[in-house]
């Protein structure tokens, strides 16, 4: 991707110094950049500054600022800092990791074995434990939403990203009011479960059946349902998945889980990503913990000259201490919380 972008070369907030883009997105771009004076690698997502103004998109960037910060766990991206540069430039400064998307590892291998796609799977839930503890629904795994770290040893270490379409639910289990228009579905066609896509209902069940679908692609290299995306909302709802053992080496207990996943009625699939991750280790005999981690300047001189996806910062310097973190918690809330309720998002 070119670096030809304006903001290359700039430092945003007296701090973080842009290096390169890495890729654009719906709400905004991404860029590798280093904080000062340490030059500890770090990502930042910029807010488009044309979005800044729009109810539903600014309503978006604050809803991953909040999630982000609140779920501490291995497998999520970390946030470390976020912020406004002279009014117009909204963003969040998250880990700089080496990865790639378990798209295109799909792309470059077409289907995983199964001892590989349970043990990413394992990761997948037990970051939703703890999404969902915090009464988080991610709302939008994908196989672009999942990433592998390149410094993993002996294994795939993955971390989750995007949570900017994700919901909060309250006690009772029932999501907050969307910040999307009536009617309108946000997420990934081929992952969204038949209850969001019918009633626009999302609780954390509709992970679980998004985790169905990445399992039943990493083992058969292809979603359930594919096609024109009216077709494929249409097979979701109506339609029952081939299993995964008609197009794969499948064990019988993994083909079971999986169908029980992409259950068209929430109430019959699994309770909970807890229940998902016990049912991989009992069926796999492992216990499926992520592999540990090589230095990260394995990873970037192995691949020298190639922007990552997302950076890990590998410095001591640059990570934030654990007061610094709950600060940043803390202040994020109310900023994000006064703004939310200046324009009416939440």
């Amino acid at each position: 991707m070119t670096t030809q972008d304006p903001l290359v070369g700039h430092t945003l907030a007296g701090k973080y110094v842009i290096e390169r883009l890495v890729r654009e997105e719906g709400l905004g771009k991404v860029y590798d950049a280093v904080i000062l004076p340490q030059r500890a690698p770090v990502s930042v997502k910029l807010l488009h500054p044309h979005l800044v103004e729009d109810k539903e998109s600014f309503g978006r960037f604050g809803r991953e600022m909040l999630a982000t910060a609140a779920i501490s766990h291995p497998n999520s991206v970390r946030m470390l800092d976020f912020g406004e540069h002279r009014g117009i430039f909204h963003f969040l400064v998250l880990e700089r990791l080496w990865a790639r998307t378990l798209t295109t590892e799909l792309a470059a291998l077409g289907q995983l074995p199964v001892g590989r796609s349970c043990h990413i799977s394992a990761q997948i839930a037990s970051v939703l434990i703890s999404a969902h503890a915090e009464k988080i629904i991610h709302r939008n795994l994908s196989s672009d939403n999942v990433l592998l770290l390149e410094n993993a040893i002996t294994g795939d270490f993955v971390k989750i990203r995007d949570f900017g379409t994700s919901r909060l639910f309250d006690e009772r289990g029932q999501a907050d009011d969307d910040i999307s228009d009536v009617d309108t579905r946000v997420g990934s066609v081929a992952y969204m479960s038949p209850e969001y896509i019918e009633q626009g209902i999302v609780d954390p069940r509709s992970d679980l059946y998004a985790m169905g679908v990445l399992l039943y692609q990493m083992l058969t290299g292809e979603p359930p349902f594919t096609g024109r995306p009216g077709d494929v909302l249409d097979a979701h709802v109506r339609m029952t998945a081939p299993p995964a053992s008609s197009k794969a080496a499948v064990p019988l207990w993994l083909d079971a889980l999986i169908a029980t996943l992409l259950e068209k009625d929430p109430l019959l699939r699994p309770r909970n990503a807890a229940e998902v991750l016990t049912a991989l280790q009992r069926g796999t005999s492992k216990r499926l913990d992520p592999p540990d981690l090589a230095p990260e300047s394995v990873a970037r001189r192995a691949r020298a000259g190639e922007p990552g996806v997302l950076d890990d910062d590998e410095e001591e310097e640059g990570r934030f201490s654990m007061v610094s973190a709950l600060a940043v918690v803390v202040i994020l809330v109310v900023v994000v919380g006064l703004v939310a309720v200046a324009l009416g998002v939440f």
